[in-house]
C-alpha cells in the first residue's frame, strides 16, 4: 500500500490552470526527486502535499499514521549567530527543559519537603530524555563528522560565511532536527541549490543514513541528489502554464535534461 497516493490534483490561481491531472503514488522506503524548470509548479506540488495550500481537484491521501514536513531553501538565523549556535537550535527546547531543572533543583534546596517539586523534576528529566537533551554534543558531533563540517567552521559567524557554506550549515541543522524529531515524511525544496558539487555529494549520502526512519521528497536540479534517490518525477509543462508529472529513470532523465554521464 502507498504512503502517498496523489489522484488527478489541479490546482487553479484565479483562473490560470497551474496543475493538471497530477497522479503519482510513493511506496514505503522509496526516496523521492521531483525535477523540473523554474516555474514549473515544483513548491507548488510540495505545499499541497504539505497542506501548506489547497486544491482545486483530485485527491491527495497520505497512508494510515502517516504525515509530511516540509523544509525550505534557507530560513532566517539570530545576528552574530556562530554555525555551532546555528546547530544546537535543534536542541532549542531540551536547553530549555534542562534551564527548568536547574531551577528546580535550586528550590527543592530551599523547599526539601515538598513532593509536587520532585514530581514536576521526573517528568522534566523525561521530556529531556525524549528530546535527546542528554546527547545533544553527541548528535551535534555525529552530523558534522557525517557532512564532514571541520571544528574550525563550527566557531565562525555564520554570516561570514559564503552563500553555498551557508545553505550546507542550514542543511546540518536540517539533519540535526531529524535526529530529535524523526518524522515519517520530510520535504526538502531546493535546499541543495547553493551547493558546490563536492558538498551536494557530501549532502546526498548522509541524506540516505536517515532512510530507515524517514522518507525524502526532494525537489532539486542537482544530479547528485538525483543519484541518491530511488524514484524521479519530472515536473514539465507540455501546455504554457500547464504543469504536468512524467516519471524517470535516470537514463530518461539524462536525455531530458541533457546532462552528460560520467
Amino acid at each position: 500500500m502507498a504512503d502517498i497516493t496523489v489522484q488527478n490534483l489541479t490546482k487553479y490561481y484565479g483562473d490560470r490552470l497551474i496543475l493538471k491531472d497530477i497522479s503519482f503514488d510513493i511506496q514505503p522506503g522509496e526516496k523521492v526527486a521531483i525535477l523540473g524548470a523554474n516555474g514549473a509548479g515544483k513548491t507548488t506540488l510540495l505545499n499541497i502535499l504539505t497542506g501548506r495550500l489547497s486544491y482545486d481537484g483530485g485527491h491527495v491521501a497520505f497512508g494510515q499514521g502517516r504525515t509530511a514536513g516540509v523544509i525550505d531553501q534557507m530560513p532566517d538565523f539570530p545576528p552574530e549567530s556562530t554555525v555551532e549556535d546555528i546547530l544546537r537550535l535543534a536542541f532549542k527546547e531540551s536547553d530549555e527543559v534542562a534551564a527548568a531543572m536547574d531551577a528546580l533543583t535550586d528550590e527543592m534546596t530551599r523547599k526539601p519537603d515538598d513532593a509536587s517539586l520532585l514530581k514536576r523534576y521526573a517528568q522534566l528529566e523525561t521530556r529531556l530524555e525524549i528530546l535527546g537533551g542528554y546527547n545533544r554534543d553527541y548528535e551535534i558531533n555525529r552530523v558534522c563528522n557525517g557532512l564532514e563540517i571541520a571544528q574550525e567552521m563550527r566557531s565562525q559567524k555564520f554570516d561570514l560565511l559564503s552563500g553555498g557554506e551557508k545553505a550546507f550549515v542550514a542543511i546540518a541543522l536540517y539533519f540535526a532536527i531529524l535526529k530529535v524529531r524523526p518524522t515519517p515524511f520530510c520535504m526538502l525544496d531546493e535546499i541543495d541549490a547553493a551547493l558546490d558539487d563536492r558538498n551536494v555529494e557530501r549532502f546526498a549520502n548522509y541524506l540516505r543514513t536517515f532512510c530507515n526512519k524517514t522518507q525524502f521528497i526532494v525537489v532539486t536540479h542537482r544530479r547528485g541528489t538525483m543519484e541518491a534517490a530511488d524514484v524521479l518525477y519530472g515536473v514539465t509543462m507540455q501546455e504554457q502554464g500547464v504543469s504536468k508529472i512524467l516519471h524517470l529513470d535516470l537514463n530518461q532523465m539524462e536525455q531530458i535534461l541533457k546532462l552528460e554521464k560520467k
